[in-house]
This record gives C-alpha cells, sequence and structure tokens, in this order.
C-alpha cells in the first residue's frame, strides 16, 4: 500500500505487479473541495428558485391589493406594497428538506386603523381569506400567517413603513403584541457589501453553518448563524487563501471566544444578543474540523470526507472507491 501525502491522489493496489489484480482508486483530494461545492449546491437555492420565490411574492400580494390599503412606496422588483425580507430577502436562505425554504413576506399597510399591532395582524388575515387564500393563522407567540402558494411557503406579515424602516409587530409579555423596528433593506444591503468583498464566501458559510445547524440540532436561530458570521468577516477573521475547510473551523474557535454577546444588527440600533447554549456543539465540531484537516494532510481522503459528511450530512459525498479488472 502507497500512500503519498503529497500526491494529488491516493492509490491502493494489490500485492504483486498489479496484473489482475483489482485496483482500488480514490478520488484526488479536490474531492474534499468538491465535497464542499456538493453541500452548497444541494442547499442554497438557485437562481430559478430564486426567481419563483420572488414571482410568488408579487402573485400573493396582487391577489392582496384589492382587499387592503397598500403603501405604493416601497419597492421590490420596481412594484410597491410589500417587501421580500427574511433570509430569501438576504440570499441567505438554505434549503435544508424537499420543499423550498418559507419566504418572509412583509404586507406594507397604508391603514391608519392599523396602527394597533393586533389590528394588523387581524386585518391580513380577513384580507387572506377575502382573497380565497386558505393561510395557516398564527400560533401562539407568532404573527405571521402561513401560505402556500402552488409549492412555495410564506409567512405574511404585516408591517407600518416609519422613517425609512419597518414596523413589524412581535410577541410581547402576557400574550399581547408589541411593534418592533427593523431594517430589512440595510440588511440586504450589508450581506450583499460583505459577499462583493469576499467573493460569496460569507453566504456560503452561512450555508454550511445553517446545514451543520439543523444537522445537529445546534442552539442557534438561523439569523444568530448571519450576525456571527458577518462580525466574524468584518474582525478580518477569514484568510484570503484558506479553503472553506480552514474557514469552517477558524469561525468555530472564533464564535466561541467571540460570544455571549449583543451584536449590533444592520441599519439601527438594535442588537442579537447571541449566549452561549452553542458553545458545546461548536467544540465537538471544532475538534472534528481538526481531526478532518489532519487525515486529509496524510492522504487519508476517505476519512476526511467521512467526518465531513457526519458533520453535514448526505449532501456531502463520500469518495468513491472503483475497481479496476
Amino acid at each position: 500500500m502507497t500512500a503519498d501525502s503529497g500526491s494529488r491522489a491516493m492509490v491502493i493496489r494489490g500485492l504483486g505487479d498489479g496484473v489482475g489484480y483489482p485496483v482500488a482508486v480514490f478520488q484526488p483530494r479536490d474531492a474534499l473541495a468538491a465535497g464542499f461545492q456538493s453541500v452548497l449546491a444541494a442547499h442554497m437555492p438557485d437562481a430559478a428558485l430564486q426567481a419563483r420565490l420572488r414571482a410568488g411574492a408579487r402573485a400573493v400580494v396582487d391577489r392582496l391589493a384589492p382587499h387592503l390599503p397598500l403603501v405604493g412606496g416601497a419597492e421590490d422588483q420596481g412594484r410597491g406594497g410589500y417587501l421580500v425580507g427574511g433570509s430569501v430577502g438576504r440570499r441567505t436562505a438554505v434549503t435544508l428538506t424537499d420543499k423550498p425554504p418559507t419566504t418572509d413576506l412583509f404586507v406594507l399597510l397604508d391603514d391608519p386603523a392599523c396602527r394597533d399591532p393586533r389590528c394588523a395582524v387581524e386585518r391580513l388575515g380577513a384580507a387572506l381569506a377575502a382573497a380565497g387564500l386558505p393561510c395557516r393563522p398564527p400560533s401562539e407567540g407568532r404573527t405571521a400567517h402561513g401560505l402556500a402558494w402552488e409549492d412555495l411557503p410564506f409567512a405574511l406579515r404585516p408591517a407600518l413603513p416609519t422613517r425609512g424602516r419597518l414596523a413589524l409587530p412581535v410577541a410581547a409579555e402576557n400574550a399581547s403584541l408589541r411593534w418592533t423596528i427593523c431594517d430589512p433593506l440595510a440588511e440586504t444591503a450589508a450581506m450583499r457589501l460583505l459577499n462583493s468583498l469576499y467573493g460569496d464566501r460569507p453566504r456560503q458559510m452561512i450555508t454550511l453553518l445553517k446545514v451543520w445547524r439543523r444537522h445537529h440540532r445546534v442552539a442557534l436561530s438561523g439569523y444568530g448563524v448571519e450576525i456571527l458570521v458577518q462580525a466574524f468577516f468584518r474582525d478580518g477573521m477569514a484568510h484570503p487563501g484558506a479553503d472553506l475547510a480552514e474557514v469552517f473551523e477558524a469561525f468555530l474557535a472564533w464564535g466561541r471566544n467571540a460570544t455571549p454577546a449583543a451584536l449590533p444588527l444592520p441599519g439601527g440600533r438594535r442588537k442579537l444578543v447571541v449566549g452561549e447554549d452553542w458553545h458545546g456543539a461548536a467544540a465537538t465540531a471544532y475538534w472534528q474540523a481538526v481531526a478532518a484537516r489532519h487525515r486529509a494532510r496524510t492522504g487519508d481522503v476517505l476519512g476526511s470526507a467521512e467526518i465531513w459528511r457526519r458533520l453535514f450530512g448526505p449532501a456531502f459525498p463520500l469518495p468513491s472507491l472503483t475497481l479496476a479488472a
């Protein structure tokens, strides 16, 4: 058996001169880079799905328009009355099941009677019923109406534009609702800027971390992942020449030191508190990543891939074993 750690492939041969013996050839070490790309391809919505999600949002709002007073000044795709927000709007959504990601659809109301948040939520529900759009009303502690348009899931939330931002209803104490101010346009702009500066690497890292988070039930929200990744790149912690495996490992080490913390959100004075409940899972993943890097450097490409597959699930392929007669 020979395993040249400096080569780009690992070859295992039978005893003798090789004639008439099976020869097992592992894919080259580039298989690990290809494995990361496979995870990204499996979980990042492509351009066609992104276009369908936005077209679906427009279609839903067109159905609602006769039944709601909508703001005409806000723009999305050049038309008013709504804003595609959340991870779909920021282009950080991931597909973790066989269904498309849920799209947060902010319906921009222009109705003086809806200054009370509960009134706004109920007004949107009445409009959905009048438009013949069967929806799932908000559950306890929630404010979004669930709606399926064709095969696309949406979470509809009433929103009031205020000073360039949006006021959204959120659950408060004693089953009451209150308004909270957010700036989805600033959030989207912040992500686009980071991706342009780092060659889409922030979005790729967000995808990998969200897949890991779901696969291992990590106690960290998807939005928390996004804000942490933004802080990680802003702090200059990602080496320009590092590959995805190295950046993933570096993020886990940095994240445990950087939290708990109150991290500023784009476009406003709000902060997101990220605790330490996820530290145990991060420590486990960090040492697994270290082991995977060590195995790759010693030529054990298959062993390295097996570790990454445990971290990210079956979307990370194992190097194929081919037998030649």
